[in-house]
């Protein structure tokens, strides 16, 4: 029997060391699959295993799937990927006026219009496409209309809108008939409801507190993971909706691998399979560096390119709500791999071990020891393996970004807020503190940004919490009017984050600024009522 690319010895021994749950993996070349298998559990607390038919989220991964759709559409003569996207959506404004007038879908394709992340403002099962549309006028750029590649989420859901103004359909019916149904990917669903309502699909995961490198071998597998539901992306499915598995995942890069075809059907012309692949943009790759991979990275339209021991290497990242994801393929060398695990960022490096180590044995390279490598960059949090958890407060609450250490604050993670009674999981929120002029009656209230929507101030037992989409994240007093809301969540990032109360000249609270996008000044929020 041939032995597979990935053994079972080597991987299961990684999801010991990386203490992630499971991994699920497909691999080929040359139009034959080498391996389609899972490893691990996909449910700690069942031990139901992992599977080369499981699904989870693939995360960024999506946004392939997003330029795709484009792709088609620029075929048909429908889109242009240069034609001012204004054009075809006048209701369309940017905070920056020439951003207005001359952003294009390539412009957005590239991440180049000056707008970061923002991606407090998605996702949202609140918000409309119409509303999404309304706010991305009022999100501050923090660079200038074309002047360098920033990676945004933001405006992938933005594509997606493009999209369904110009045909009229659903961006989700729009991937289903352009890509899942044309290649057979009959697991693949856009919705984490539709992904439960399977039978085979994993759990997400996240660690609290990484385990040391040097206590690795005393620990036992699977200590101190928390099921992290995966949220239901909405109007962000174009830039992270898509739920996959191995087995469908291999059709997807064939399509790429043969350059538009599947099946000996041209799906899409070359001209825009190229315009996808073809790297644009200067954009980080990883945070290491070795002879055989330099580092290098740029970004095409929503795949990046870079370089593996003389080969090229394309590839696209995911990191979601318990999930991380790779695709890849090496056009010269006819290899596509895709590779899914249950466990919340940072694990790019747990990935790349698998593909770089299975790039040598499908190729016949010489071995490398990639685990060996990799596993110092388990605490590395540059590049694609950020981290999960950062303070925008600093020491004394206005310093700009520095890792935060501690562990998140169980209260901030896990209790919801779907309605104004409020109680802390743990008592940690304290009393409203002598130092602060205003009681929590005050304070309580709902709060308006133009870009961000309506937040609101509870108060429960003289206790203040910031009600924050599905959580109530409890005020922790610095000083003056400044407050730490700890473990705000970001997209993959929990964020503890300055809040300052604004006040008039009679000292009645008039709002709060928020640091939402830690590139950009702050958000104002206007306070709009007194009821919390």
């Amino acid at each position: 029997m041939e032995e597979k690319i990935l053994t079972d010895e080597f991987v299961e021994g990684e999801l010991r060391w990386w203490n992630v749950p499971g991994v699920t993996l497909s691999i080929c070349q040359d139009g034959r699959a080498l391996q389609v298998e899972g490893f691990g559990y996909r449910d700690i607390a069942e031990r139901l295993p992992m599977t080369g038919e499981t699904l989870g989220g693939i995360a960024s991964c999506s946004k392939s799937f997003c330029s795709a759709v484009i792709a088609s559409l620029v075929d048909e003569g429908v889109l242009d990927f240069d034609r001012p996207v204004h054009d075809y959506l006048p209701e369309l404004s940017f905070y920056d006026e020439t951003a207005t007038k001359e952003c294009t879908l390539r412009d957005m394709l590239y991440h180049r219009t000056g707008i970061a992340g923002h991606d407090a403002m998605w996702p949202d099962d609140a918000i409309t496409r119409k509303e999404y549309l309304r706010r991305i006028r009022f999100l501050e750029p923090n660079e200038p209309f074309r002047y360098k590649a920033q990676y945004s989420n933001t405006i992938y859901n933005l594509i997606g809108i493009v999209a369904e103004e110009v045909t009229g359909r659903k961006f989700e019916d729009l991937v289903q008939e352009r890509i899942l149904t044309p290649l057979g990917m009959t697991h693949t669903v856009l919705s984490v409801a539709a992904m439960r309502r399977t039978s085979n699909w994993a759990k997400g995961y996240l660690e609290r507190t990484p385990i040391p490198e040097s206590k690795k071998s005393s620990q036992p597998w699977l200590t101190g993971l928390t099921e992290m539901p995966a949220w239901e992306m909405n109007v962000g499915v174009p830039a992270a909706g898509v739920n996959s598995c191995p087995a469908d995942m291999l059709k997807w890069l064939t399509l790429h691998l043969q350059n538009g075809q599947f099946e000996g059907k041209q799906l899409y012309s070359a001209r825009v399979m190229d315009e996808m692949h073809t790297p644009a943009v200067v954009m980080s790759a990883f945070p290491w560096k070795f002879p055989e991979v330099p580092g290098i990275g740029e970004y095409g339209m929503a795949w990046k390119t870079t370089i593996y021991r003389g080969l090229t290497l394309r590839y696209h990242c995911g990191e979601i709500e318990g999930y991380s994801s790779i695709e890849c393929f090496l056009p010269g060398q006819n290899f596509g791999m895709f590779a899914l695990c249950n466990h919340h960022a940072p694990v790019t490096p747990f990935l790349m071990e698998l593909v770089y180590t299975a790039i040598d044995r499908a190729l016949g390279l010489p071995a490398i020891d990639w685990a060996d490598r990799l596993h110092p960059y388990q605490n590395d949090n540059t590049g694609s393996c950020e981290g999960w958890k950062l303070d925008l407060c600093g020491a004394a609450g206005l310093d700009g970004a520095a890792i935060h250490s501690p562990e998140m604050d169980a209260a901030s993670a896990e209790n919801h807020a779907p309605d104004s009674s409020v109680a802390s999981a743990d008592g940690s929120a304290s009393a409203i503190p002598a130092g602060f002029r205003h009681s929590a009656t005050e304070c309580a209230g709902s709060y308006r940004s133009d870009a961000y929507g309506v937040y609101r101030i509870c108060e429960k037992d003289s206790r203040l919490f910031l009600a924050y989409k599905a959580w109530l994240l409890p005020l922790e007093h610095l000083t003056g009017n400044l407050f730490r809301v700890p473990g705000l969540k970001e997209d993959t990032l929990f964020i503890d984050m300055p809040l300052q109360f604004t006040e008039d000249a009679a000292h009645k609270i008039t709002g709060f600024t928020l640091r939402l996008e830690r590139t950009v000044s702050p958000v104002f929020f206007q306070k709009l009522s007194q009821t919390g």
